[in-house]
């Protein structure tokens, strides 16, 4: 289920320091951030000034299979894409990944497949439906993180809210997702025919 989205426009730089304090607020959450780009000095400023802890280690697998080394965060390719859009969408169409978000949905609906490729259709955006997938990968691949637990909800307090460490709650409070308080509900037959 999804429990937090944070969109804006902002500076890659101080956009470690958001993610930093979302990841803190839900009590050290595991971060993924795109390699590709800007992406860079979101991951430098998250690495080197703030050395926030629990970051995303992709496993780079030898050509037996085995573990080869762990590399941080996620770079996305042609071939990267397929991997975690295809993920994402059997999440959403098992149930496993639960939408909140009007936004994250609305990019859904226009999400379209060119040729095997997806992209966002004619005037439409896929920031939210990358996050998204990029989310879902680090639940599903990390297999050294603790994360597998906030899909199952045993991370959350009886009232349905994430457990959050007093210290962090203050300083992120505001960025608690929008979606969390709203009614939005995706109508169950409703989802795009490209995750179904």
């Amino acid at each position: 289920t999804q429990v937090a989205e944070w969109r804006g426009s902002i500076d890659p730089h101080a956009l470690g320091d958001e993610v930093a304090k979302v990841g803190y607020f839900y009590n050290t959450a595991i971060v993924c951030v795109e390699y590709n780009n800007m992406g860079i000095s979101c991951i430098d400023r998250l690495t080197k000034y703030l050395n926030y802890p629990n970051r995303f280690k992709w496993p780079i697998l030898d050509e037996a299979g085995k573990l080869h080394k762990r590399k941080e965060m996620w770079w996305t390719d042609p071939r990267t894409k397929q991997l975690m859009i295809g993920s994402f969408r059997h999440a959403v169409k098992t149930g496993l990944f639960v939408v909140r978000s009007e936004g994250l949905y609305e990019e859904m609906m226009g999400y379209q497949n060119y040729d095997g490729y997806y992209e966002a259709g004619p005037g439409g955006f896929a920031d939210r439906i990358i996050a998204a997938s990029l989310s879902w990968q680090c639940v599903t691949t990390d297999q050294d993180s603790d994360m597998m637990t906030l899909v199952f909800g045993s991370r959350f307090n009886d009232d349905g809210k994430p457990k959050v460490r007093d210290s962090a709650a203050g300083q992120a409070e505001k960025f608690v997702n929008r979606a969390d308080r709203s009614s939005f509900t995706p109508p169950e037959r409703g989802l795009p025919l490209e995750f179904l």
